[in-house]
């Protein structure tokens, strides 16, 4: 391959730096990687491993179908683009080597041939001389797949790049044609070739430094030719990829925990603390530790209670199909009605019949009064909503019918039952049940072989063993569902089958015992007479009960505590107010104020140098009576007194609540020891209603906060969890340096800020949540937060070479840039210099080729965020990190600690108002305790602003 071209396609950097000399140095070796190898790698790094190592071969019945695919695929191609007369090399039958000799001859078209460069090897299916004058070659990929993945596009480039070496040319694009009629696909190779330089790489590792990758299983492997000894491998050493629910991030995360096996993962699991106000419709998530543990025990572990709907007539329903054609071609539904089952199989040949056979599967339904049906996953449920479009709703009752009584067995099994198997397919579950299918290899992916064989030349074989298998996954269903009833509600197994296996129900209590559990809360009892034993031996039982009949003094406490804390209540001032001298129902001024008067006591609090003390106010209003009217009327000013507390005494209670982070609970026994102000029966939570004035009260204060956000030049935004009753929320808090607003929704999405911050044209400054990127506005990342990703990164990797050297340019550009801002302050003239040495630091991430995937992930990062992570370089006034809103959070973190998930989103709602101007008077160097009392609502005219 031509060096300009390198040079071209790589910036310019290859004469200054060695990274891609390797690919053009002589290997000594016999070893080739071939297209094989590197479509191996791209599927899995230990298969191509294997391949490598050269371990022997299992060519699977998937193959074979899949071969047979191929094969009509290519001849499809060659019927439909070699109609004319042609000049052709090759067949597709035998693979062809060709030097770069026979490339440079004038053929049109070069079939199934093998090119060698080196140590690369490349096998194209089609090479396509498309101009002659001058010579443009292109090299075509022929798939039996009806959607294009990026591992074809990469073995299209791998194979572009090694044919463009032989010819000495550059070739700028490659075709892919697919599906079945054939479909055309334009590729864009140049972009390609960066990433296969660095697998070509990783594969070189695997010859000559023989370092074999992590042994970790993925879906691939359902269809490779070396499952077996994969698997066996895996079995042997308690691989923890055995496990289907983990991904590898998982693992990962697992390993560097120091956790390797199953068997070890199977001790990590606790039972977690329930909690009592949780709401019915709170998710449970699948608990790996406890799928781990099943399988070590050899038991089912029912985690939650199930409850399935008991009807009498029971369908298990299945759907065949294609997804990636968007393709549902089978359905088989199996009837229980008891006393006898039903089978039918509604089978879809070709479009003109489709909707026929879906009009017959409906009014099969409509027969049918009352049913459940019972489905594995979420295909089934997506067949019916595709079913509601292409009839155009003329069904629509009757596929909302058969969708609002469907139940999904796999969501059951996920989150409430632990079967000891690897994974939670149907197949597997329904096999540790003592179910066999008739063919062992059968699956989702033959049965998609299956169907496309069947629609090549309608083999009546291929048909009946889709309906075979489609009709024994709802077989295997049934004997699943059967299982759950028998197991549901806590009942015993009565069915015989199930008899052999054991399980544990009420294993919460027996795992917490053994790893000493919660030892709080009431317990259960098996027998009768010790629950009523346990009863009377709680502490208030005894005391109120039992110790007073021996103790007199404890007879004289009782009595008081019934009575409960009265106070003498001294007026301290009595206020008249006298009646309006106009009527107010007809404004007529002849009036005379009545003997006749009512009374209300406010409790308040007074404040004076030195102290607070508790202050009552009688005010005594009289009545007016109009002498044209002849009605009765109360002074306005009397009607406005609607609480019997005052202004004073709320703003102390809710200071104390938000300030000192003190219980409503707590202040009122303080009030009744300090003042001898009684607020209901202590812990009544009478004071939770002072929250609910005050947030009324200052509601315009917070409404005030979030229409100047719009005019603020940065805002600070963050966001944090919050446990409402078990469901989760989220509070935002949007600041600048002097004011703070609070919010909450009920989830993350960030649909509301632009309506927010609407006409906003200043700087957002956040973390790297994605919802923040569909804000149009210019923003500044938090560069502590990256540094923090990066530091924590590199004490799990401390010997990650590439990591090392990452985190060290990024901490010395950082430490220059913060040493300016110590000096000079947020101001660009002084910043500007600085985009010198970011460019240096982003050459040297570009320039460099990273072997560690850690390194490469935090290479793109830093690309593809680097607009947002030096802005403030060319802002006056922008801070580099959004430590202000994390600041802002400390209060409601404490607040979130201290209350446990117990508020509502009512209270949580009010608190977040009275928090906002909390903070916002503390920014602002503001005593909230005496902007409180001030009376004044909106906060903006107690400082002075307008």
């Amino acid at each position: 391959m031509p060096l300009f071209w390198l040079y071209q396609v790589f910036g310019g950097q290859y004469h200054q730096n060695k990274i891609y000399y390797p690919l053009m140095k002589k290997i000594n070796s016999n070893q080739k990687i071939s297209s094989q190898v590197l479509m191996d790698y791209l599927n899995c790094k230990y298969k191509a491993y294997l391949r490598i190592s050269k371990e022997n071969e299992e060519i699977t019945n998937f193959q074979v179908l899949n071969k047979e695919i191929i094969d009509l695929t290519r001849q499809q191609y060659k019927k439909i683009f070699c109609q004319k007369p042609t000049t052709s090399f090759g067949d597709f039958s035998t693979e062809s080597y060709v030097s770069s000799r026979t490339l440079k001859k004038r053929f049109n078209k070069l079939f199934n041939i093998k090119i060698v460069d080196k140590d690369l090897e490349a096998t194209i299916d089609v090479i396509e001389q498309i101009s002659y004058k001058p010579p443009i070659y292109v090299p075509i990929s022929i798939l039996s797949d009806y959607k294009v993945s990026k591992n074809d596009k990469l073995l299209l480039a791998f194979n572009s790049f090694i044919l463009s070496q032989s010819l000495n040319k550059n070739i700028e694009f490659g075709k892919i044609f697919y599906g079945y009629p054939l479909k055309s696909l334009k590729v864009n190779i140049k972009p390609l070739f960066d990433s296969i330089l660095t697998i070509v790489d990783d594969i070189r590792k695997f010859i000559f430094e023989k370092k074999e990758p992590n042994h970790i299983l993925n879906n691939h492997c359902e269809i490779c030719i070396f499952k077996q000894n994969c698997y066996q491998k895996a079995l042997d050493n308690d691989n923890l990829s055995l496990l289907k629910v983990l991904r590898n991030k998982d693992i990962q995360k697992l390993r560097e925990k120091g956790m390797f096996t199953i068997f070890q993962l199977s001790h990590t699991f606790r039972p977690r603390r329930r909690i009592k106000k949780r709401t019915r419709n709170s998710k449970t998530r699948h608990i790996p530790a406890l799928k781990a543990l099943a399988i070590r025990e050899k038991k089912v572990y029912i985690y939650k209670e199930v409850e399935i709907p008991k009807t009498r007539v029971r369908v298990y329903f299945d759907v065949e199909g294609d997804p990636d054609r968007n393709l549902f071609y089978l359905l088989g539904i199996l009837v229980d009605k008891g006393s006898s089952l039903e089978k039918k199989s509604y089978w879809i040949g070709n479009e003109s019949n489709k909707d026929q056979i879906a009009e017959d599967f409906l009014d099969y339904f409509d027969q049918l009064s009352e049913f459940t049906i019972f489905h594995y996953g979420s295909y089934e449920i997506k067949f019916l909503k595709f079913l509601l479009k292409s009839l155009i709703k003329r069904r629509e009752k009757s596929i909302e019918r058969i969708i609002d009584n469907s139940i999904n067995v796999l969501s059951i099994v996920y989150t409430s039952i632990y079967f000891p198997t690897y994974s939670n397919g149907l197949k597997e579950i329904s096999g540790y049940l003592s179910f066999e299918y008739s063919e062992p290899n059968s699956s989702g992916l033959y049965s998609i072989l299956w169907r496309r064989l069947w629609e090549v030349d309608y083999d009546e074989e291929l048909y009946k063993k889709l309906i075979l298998y489609n009709m024994e996954d709802c077989f295997a269903l049934k004997k699943l569902t059967e299982f759950i009833f028998a197991i549901s509600n806590d009942e015993k197994i009565s069915n015989p089958e199930f008899s052999s296996i054991e399980i544990t129900s009420n294993f919460y209590n027996e795992i917490s015992q053994r790893y000493g559990g919660y030892n709080f809360g009431s317990h259960k009892f098996a027998l009768d007479n010790f629950d009523f034993v346990n009863k009377r031996a709680y502490f208030d039982y005894q005391r109120n009960k039992v110790f007073f009949r021996t103790d007199k003094r404890l007879k004289k406490i009782n009595k008081k505590n019934k009575k409960g804390v009265r106070f003498k209540r001294k007026v301290n001032q009595e206020k008249c107010i006298n009646p309006s001298r106009i009527c107010p129902n007809c404004g007529s001024t002849d009036t005379y104020k009545q003997n006749t008067n009512f009374y209300k006591i406010v409790v308040d609090l007074k404040f004076f140098t030195g102290g607070i003390k508790r202050w009552i106010t009688k005010y005594i209003g009289y009545y007016g009576k109009c002498r044209k009217c002849k009605k009765q009327y109360l002074p306005n000013k009397y009607k406005k007194i609607r609480v019997k507390y005052g202004h004073n005494l709320i703003s102390w209670v809710i200071y104390q609540n938000i300030v000192n982070k003190i219980s409503f609970e707590k202040i009122e026994k303080t009030l009744a020891d300090s003042f001898q102000i009684s607020i209901g029966t202590v812990g009544s939570g009478n004071s939770y209603y002072f929250k609910k004035i005050a947030a009324n009260y200052y509601q315009i204060s917070y409404d005030e906060i979030a229409r100047r956000i719009q005019d603020w030049s940065i805002i600070h935004a963050d966001e944090t969890r919050a446990s409402i009753r078990g469901e989760n929320g989220y509070v935002w808090v949007f600041t600048n340096m002097t004011e703070v607003y609070f919010l909450y929704t009920n989830d993350r999405k960030t649909d509301f800020i632009p309506d927010l911050i609407q006409g906003f044209s200043g700087v957002l400054i956040s973390d790297f949540y994605k919802g923040y990127e569909s804000i149009g506005c210019e923003q500044q990342k938090c560069l502590i937060h990256i540094m923090r990703d990066v530091n924590d990164t590199l004490f799990k990797h401390q010997q990650d070479e590439d990591l090392i050297l990452i985190s060290q340019g990024f901490s010395d550009l950082l430490r220059t840039i913060i040493e300016t801002i110590d000096k000079y302050g947020l101001k660009k003239r002084h910043l500007n210099k600085h985009k010198k040495d970011v460019d240096k630091f982003y050459r040297m991430l570009c320039n460099k080729s990273w072997e560690s995937e850690i390194a490469i992930k935090f290479k793109e990062r830093f690309q593809k965020q680097r607009g947002k992570l030096f802005l403030f370089l060319d802002k006056d006034g922008v801070p580099w990190n959004n430590n202000n809103a994390e600041h802002a959070f400390k209060h409601f973190s404490t607040y979130r600690r201290d209350t446990n998930g117990v508020f509502t989103e009512e209270g949580l709602q009010r608190y977040l108002i009275l928090l906002s101007i909390y903070e916002t008077c503390k920014y602002q160097g503001v005593n909230f305790l005496d902007f409180l009392l001030s009376k004044e609502k909106n906060i903006y005219k107690y400082l002075g602003e307008k």
